[in-house]
């Protein structure tokens, strides 16, 4: 899979294939058709997945991180050597970053989309 980096002052998104709205100020949409799952930063040990096979391969990822280490924590690094090692050359996931400005100065936050580039959608969904 490869990984695209977004640095944006805004928190619009929109799907690249099926020009869905992914994301806006106030709305998050999990239920995309190309959206295969999405990691959050804060969450990241937490992410929504609706693929059976990239679900299992994080579980079964995270199980032999533990392993190895019971301490184990996520870390940006460690998701993104994970997504790019999945086997899935159609999917790419998107790492955006927002940045601003709020109350107590500036703040960022990241989330990691994997959309599958191959996906199709009938007239009628969209």
């Amino acid at each position: 899979m490869q990984l695209l980096e977004l640095n944006l002052d805004h928190l619009n998104f929109y799907c690249p294939v099926t020009g869905t709205t992914m994301r806006t100020a106030d709305h998050f949409n999990a239920d995309a058709p190309a959206l295969m799952g999405f990691w959050v930063d804060e969450i990241l040990d937490n992410p929504v997945i609706k693929h059976a096979e990239l679900q299992a391969r994080f579980e079964a990822f995270l199980s032999q991180e533990e392993a190895k280490d019971p301490c184990f924590r996520l870390e940006f690094d460690e998701l993104e050597s994970f997504l790019k090692a999945f086997d899935a050359p159609n999917w790419v996931a998107y790492c955006i970053t927002n940045c601003g400005f709020g109350c107590g100065g500036p703040i960022s936050s990241t989330v990691y989309m994997v959309i599958d580039m191959n996906t199709i959608i009938d007239e009628d969904e969209s």
